[in-house]
C-alpha cells in the first residue's frame, strides 16, 4: 500500500532561501517507491514557484494559500475564492483600496491580496482567494477578535508567527480539507498518511494524521505532534521504516 507525506513549505522544508539537498533526494526516493508527496503552503503559487527555482524539487500535489488552490502537475484543479461581500468589507474597513495601504511588490511586508494563480495582486483583481492584513500591537487583538466573531463560520483566520499579521481565506477550505480530498482521490489508507509543519495553518493536519513537527514549530503544533524532527528527510526515513 502506498504512503503519503504532506509537508508545509516555509520554515519546514524551505529555510532561509534553501532546501536541503538531502531532503530533495529523500523526496525523490520516496516518490520512486510509488508514494505520494504533497506540499501544503500558505504561499501563493507564484511565490512558491519562485522560491523553488534551481532546487529540482519533486512533488505530486501542491496546495497553496492554506488550501484555496490545489495543483496537480502544475495544473490548477481546485480554486476557492473569498465571498465578494466579505472582501468588500475588508477593503472598506481597512481602507485597502488605497495604494499606500497594500503592496504588489515582491518580498515586501504589508497588506496584500492573492489569487490561486498570481502572488501579490491589487484589490480590484478578480478571483481573490486570500487577504493578508498587517496590524500593529495596539489594534491587533481588537481587530482579530472582531473578525473572528463576525465571520466565525465564513472565514479561516491564520495568525502569522512573530508579528501582528493575519491571513484570511474562505472557511470552505483549508489544508486539512484538501489533504482529505487527495487521500480519497488517491485511495490512501489514512494510517499511511504523514504530515509535517511548524505553524497555525498546519495544526489541524498534524493533529489528525501521523503529525510531525520541526524544531522551530510553535508550541501548540509540537504538543499534538507524535514526534519533533530536524528535517522532512527524517520523517521520510521514519515513514519508509514503518511496516505496511
Amino acid at each position: 500500500m502506498r504512503k503519503m507525506i504532506v509537508s508545509d513549505f516555509d520554515n519546514t522544508l524551505y529555510h532561509k532561501g534553501v532546501i536541503d539537498k538531502k531532503d530533495i533526494e529523500k523526496i525523490k526516493h520516496f516518490r520512486l517507491e510509488g508514494n505520494i508527496f504533497v506540499i501544503a503552503t500558505g504561499s501563493s503559487y507564484t511565490s512558491f514557484k519562485r522560491k523553488i527555482e534551481g532546487f529540482n524539487l519533486e512533488y505530486d500535489y501542491l496546495i497553496v494559500n492554506h488550501g484555496t488552490g490545489v495543483y496537480k502537475e502544475d495544473k490548477l484543479i481546485y480554486d476557492e475564492k473569498l465571498d465578494e461581500d466579505i472582501l468588500l468589507e475588508l477593503i472598506n474597513r481597512y481602507d485597502l483600496s488605497k495604494k499606500e495601504n497594500y503592496t504588489v511588490i515582491k518580498n515586501t511586508r504589508g497588506n496584500f491580496f492573492s489569487t490561486s494563480k498570481k502572488g501579490l495582486v491589487s484589490p480590484d483583481e478578480k478571483d481573490i482567494v486570500k487577504v493578508h492584513i498587517e496590524f500593529d500591537k495596539d489594534n491587533y487583538e481588537k481587530e482579530v477578535s472582531y473578525l473572528k466573531n463576525k465571520y466565525k463560520d465564513r472565514l479561516n483566520i491564520y495568525e502569522i508567527l512573530s508579528n501582528y499579521d493575519i491571513e484570511l481565506i474562505s472557511s470552505k477550505t483549508s489544508k486539512l480539507k484538501k489533504i482529505e480530498d487527495i487521500i480519497e482521490k488517491e485511495k490512501i489508507d489514512v494510517k499511511n498518511v504523514y504530515t509535517i509543519g511548524d505553524g497555525n495553518s498546519d495544526y489541524e493536519m498534524i493533529k489528525k494524521y501521523n503529525g510531525y513537527a520541526v524544531e522551530n514549530a510553535i508550541k501548540r503544533v509540537k504538543k499534538v505532534a507524535v514526534k519533533t524532527v530536524l528535517s522532512v528527510g527524517e520523517l521520510i526515513d521514519d515513514a519508509l521504516k514503518e511496516k505496511l
